[in-house]
């Protein structure tokens, strides 16, 4: 799931004083911020985690004994991985401009649009519902 998070670029932003920048400084950060997701991941999920799984392969799971602890690490690593694959793509995609280097207004406003909408979906369902009881 936190992989599908840092390809979706849905991980927390504060980028609120960077959209302020020229355009040219808004990719520099970007692909800093991608440099250190990717020394990040490669240092903390992959080697820590790898070395967690490699420590633990020989704990046994009480509840279930055919699986070791380190079976169940091995998960870090790979994701580790696939967060690293998507990072140096993402810095890919800035560089090449086939995505924006940080999500600008055009993305809060469809956020907002798409919020506003469920929210007057959820008030006509409430009406819908108040006048089936009136009805009764």
């Amino acid at each position: 799931a936190t992989a599908l998070v840092f390809s979706e670029k849905g991980h927390i932003a504060v980028d609120f004083v960077v959209l302020k920048f020229p355009k040219a400084v808004q990719k520099v950060v970007a692909i800093l911020v991608q440099a250190l997701i990717i020394l990040f991941a490669g240092w903390l999920l992959i080697l820590g985690g790898w070395s967690a799984a490699a420590n633990a392969l020989g704990q046994r799971l009480s509840t279930m004994p055919f699986l070791t602890m380190g079976q169940t690490y091995v998960v870090i690593p790979i994701a580790g991985v696939i967060i690293v694959l998507y990072a140096i793509y993402h810095i890919y995609a800035v560089i090449t401009d086939k995505e924006e280097a940080i999500g600008g207004p055009d993305e809060i406003e469809a956020e907002l649009a798409r919020v506003a909408a469920d929210e007057s979906l959820a008030a006509d369902v409430a009406a819908n519902e108040a006048l089936k009881k009136e009805e009764k």
